[in-house]
């Protein structure tokens, strides 16, 4: 039998050590559950609008916050490395192309579907205040599942399932919506293909992640809240399928760059 690779072997280098996973990640969903939990209280008991600003959005960002802060050194997760500008740019253009392309699919939808124009909810400075938050809220969410979440899970898994064990999380964090079976379906589906297009979309460290994929998510949620209302039942698929198409568009198309350059690199090394 080879032992070249047994550590347990004389003069075998020892096996580097795993980082930490169950805990981190353990200590994160719970000081995120518990964080929403406090952050609904203070939103009902200030009376806020809940249309117009809503806290709980800020739960994922203190449960990555609290789990640094709680958990010592040797059992915090390594931060995944900064990506260079000129790449961190070229998603970010890419994202925004994501985000038309749901926007136009979700506008024919409802062209197809024969929805009605929805009245605007806020308008003037209102309205305006209620994009600030809205991005501010969507960059508190995002900082705890793409800035901390994906990047635990992809210290053990590939990035596909990790962006999708993300998107099936944060379905579940809308616990709202867990009385209404059929509606939940159709959003968790849409949770999922927007989380693996953001986790494929916002590479690099926290902050990276966090900004690209905190646009995404806002931009998303103001289209939601511009067009017609998808509602219930049938028309509530739209938006599953519209988030699902495009993920398979931007997989496809970073397939396809892959293996590009990997050919480029085989042609130099050659």
């Amino acid at each position: 039998m080879s032992i070249a690779h047994d550590a347990s072997a004389p003069g075998a280098a020892p096996a580097a050590p795993r980082a930490p996973f169950a805990v981190p990640l353990a200590c994160f969903l719970v000081c995120t559950a518990v964080c929403t939990i406090a952050l609904l209280g203070v939103q009902r008991l200030v009376g806020l609008d809940g249309r117009l600003v809503f806290l709980g959005q800020f739960g994922p960002a203190l449960g990555a916050l609290a789990t640094m802060l709680l958990l010592p050194r040797s059992q915090r997760l390594p931060p995944p490395p900064r990506v260079p500008r000129a790449q961190f740019v070229a998603h970010a253009c890419l994202a925004l192309g994501a985000v038309a392309l749901i926007a136009l699919g979700l506008f024919l939808g409802a062209l197809l579907l024969g929805l009605p124009a929805r009245a605007p909810v806020f308008s003037g400075g209102v309205f305006a205040l209620f994009l600030v938050l809205q991005l501010l809220g969507a960059l508190g969410e995002e900082a705890g599942w793409r800035g901390y979440l994906q990047p635990a899970l992809e210290t053990r898994l590939p990035r596909l399932p990790a962006t999708t064990i993300t998107g099936l999380v944060w379905a579940l964090w809308h616990s709202q919506y867990l009385a209404e079976p059929a509606f939940f379906v159709s959003f968790a589906v849409s949770c999922v293909g927007l989380s693996v297009l953001m986790g494929h979309l916002a590479g690099g460290d926290m902050l990276q992640r966090t900004l690209v994929a905190g646009v995404m998510h806002w931009l998303v949620n103001v289209l939601l809240a511009l067009l017609p209302s998808f509602g219930q039942g049938a028309a509530s698929w739209t938006i599953a399928i519209v988030t699902v198409l495009v993920a398979l568009v931007f997989l496809v198309l970073f397939r396809f760059a892959r293996r590009r350059r990997d050919r480029r690199s085989a042609r130099t090394v050659n």
